[in-house]
């Protein structure tokens, strides 16, 4: 989606990847050789790119550069915004109604078929990763992430690698609520804590490392293929990423360069 761009609208593309404009921003970086960094916001197969197709590569000079062939393509499937919302915590009358149609609706009633259609595709297409990034659930709801976890593990069965990070929709959210006729109840929202022992099989448990201080981890994801993936959404610091967690991705970095 690179090619051929000019060194001005590069440097603007650059700056747009790295614009904060909302709390659930997030990095994936995929490294072989060069950095490809990349803010992804729907779902698509990055099968040409290591393919030999020309793709930009952003250096310390900001230069376009041809990525070289590899002896393997990798095929990844990326996932943002699925805001998955458990259907045990609304019976789809009044209140529910009321709060989808004062806020962006995202389908959500719909979202639990959504994503098993997607899970579907994509044990189909059987690609060698899928990472999933924030907002994961709707509004953080504890139950809504179990049930999305649940959803995955017949993926992982199926040979595919999956990686998920969090986004401000689902660490401690006060937005969790089930939705019962006309009223409206709190509902159990995730902890940093509680989203790491949900999801640790889904990054840090499979990664060659993970960071102390947030979700941020490096995977594997083919032979020589590494994935850093960089959590901006922690209970002290929403919405930026740790300078500790900075110090840990540039040490990551460097020792990625140096294989």
């Amino acid at each position: 989606p690179f090619s051929d761009v000019r060194k001005k609208k590069g440097l603007r593309i650059f700056r747009r990847l790295f614009h904060a404009d909302a709390q659930n921003w997030f990095f994936v970086v995929l490294l072989r050789g060069r950095l490809l960094l990349f803010r992804f916001f729907c779902c698509f197969s990055l099968r040409g790119f290591f393919a030999g197709d020309r793709a930009v590569c952003y250096n310390k000079r900001m230069r376009n550069t041809e990525m070289k062939k590899t002896e393997k393509e990798a095929k990844i499937f990326i996932a943002s915004d699925v805001h998955y919302f458990a259907p045990s915590l609304t019976d789809f009358r009044e209140s529910y109604f009321q709060q989808v149609l004062s806020v962006d609706a995202k389908m959500t009633e719909n979202s639990p078929r959504i994503f098993s259609a997607f899970l579907e595709e994509v044990t189909q297409q059987t690609p060698d990763a899928l990472i999933l990034t924030g907002d994961l659930t709707f509004n953080g709801e504890r139950v809504s992430l179990e049930e999305m976890m649940q959803e995955l593990l017949p993926v992982r069965q199926r040979g595919i690698s999956v990686f998920v990070l969090p986004g401000n929709h689902d660490i401690a959210s006060s937005k969790a609520f089930c939705y019962k006729g006309d009223s409206v109840y709190p509902a159990e929202a995730v902890s940093q804590k509680k989203f790491r022992e949900l999801c640790a099989a889904f990054g840090p448990e499979r990664a060659i490392a993970s960071d102390d201080h947030s979700f941020s981890y490096l995977a594997e994801v083919s032979p020589g293929l590494f994935l850093l993936a960089l959590d901006g959404n922690t209970e002290d610091s929403p919405g930026s990423v740790k300078r500790e967690t900075l110090a840990w991705a540039d040490a990551q970095l460097a020792a990625v360069k140096r294989q």
